[in-house]
C-alpha cells in the first residue's frame, strides 16, 4: 500500500527550527521504520518539498511510502 503524508513546513519549523528539515526527515523515517508490519522488509520511501504555492504558509513536505499499512501510520 502506497500512503501519501503532507507536512506542514511552519510546523516542522517550529518544531525543528527554521530550515532544519533534514533532522525531522530523519525523526521521520525513525518513527516509520519502527511501526512496520513486516519486519523482514524495508519499506520504500521518498521524501518530496512542495513550495509551488507563493504564500508559504502553504509549503509542505511530502511523504510517500510504499509498504507500509495505513494503521501502522495512524496508530
Amino acid at each position: 500500500m502506497v500512503i501519501y503524508i503532507m507536512l506542514p513546513l511552519r510546523l516542522i519549523e517550529r518544531c525543528y527550527g527554521a530550515g532544519n528539515f533534514d533532522e525531522a526527515e530523519d525523526d521521520i523515517f525513525q518513527a516509520l521504520w519502527e511501526s512496520r508490519d513486516d519486519k523482514k522488509t524495508e519499506p520504500g520511501w521518498q521524501i518530496s518539498i512542495d513550495s509551488q504555492h507563493e504564500n508559504p504558509y502553504f509549503h509542505a513536505l511530502i511523504l510517500t511510502v510504499d509498504g507500509i499499512s495505513s494503521k501502522a501510520v495512524s496508530g
